[in-house]
């Protein structure tokens, strides 16, 4: 991958994470990113249908499906490789797996068809936010990301800033306690 633009998905593949539109959005990138490589980490029930999209629309040297990985020490180099992460829809603790790596997301503004995790995502801040299933509005946010290196790397900057102030353990610890606490409080 060194050397490539990369784009990277990590999770389930179901039909409602909308990893169709990422594959989509390839076909249109890879004629203004020489070496386009949109890595797809997972397993799941939409696998063959997406293998099949990639391949109708000839994306063979551009999306590479890796199959499941679960070890750290194998995701971890797909994600240091990454100067995009994309999750079109749905998204959930893959947004804070890929801040931790200070990868920047690219995902529907559309909080409703996000889970609770969609709360540590800051449009501009540590991603860029498009309308809920616009291939047009995806494609133009990963454009940007992969086109401007100096933007990737404030956006960067910003996704490792985001986990370190507010995803702390400490943070963590003090929420749960809290949590406790008040239930206890309404119990009596």
């Amino acid at each position: 991958l060194e050397g490539r633009p990369v784009v990277l998905f990590v999770s389930r593949l179901q039909p409602w994470n909308r990893t169709d539109l990422l594959i989509r959005a390839a076909a249109a990138l890879r004629a203004r990113h020489p070496g386009l490589c949109v890595a797809i980490v997972g397993d799941g029930p939409a696998s063959d249908s997406l293998r099949a999209l990639a391949r109708e629309l000839r994306l063979d040297d551009t999306v590479k499906f890796t199959g499941a990985i679960y070890g750290e020490d194998q995701l971890a180099p797909w994600f240091l490789s990454a100067h995009a992460f994309c999750y079109p829809a749905n998204i959930g603790l893959s947004l804070i797996h890929a801040l931790i790596y200070g990868v920047p997301v690219v995902t529907s503004r559309e909080q409703r068809a996000q889970n609770p995790e969609i709360e540590a995502f800051r449009d501009g801040v540590n991603g860029l936010g498009f309308p809920q299933d616009d291939l047009e509005g995806m494609t133009g946010a990963l454009d940007r990301v992969l086109s401007d290196q100096a933007f990737q790397r404030t956006l960067s900057a910003g996704a490792r800033a985001t986990v370190e102030h507010d995803y702390t353990i400490s943070k963590m610890v003090d929420g749960l306690e809290g949590a406790l606490r008040y239930a206890a409080a309404r119990k009596r």
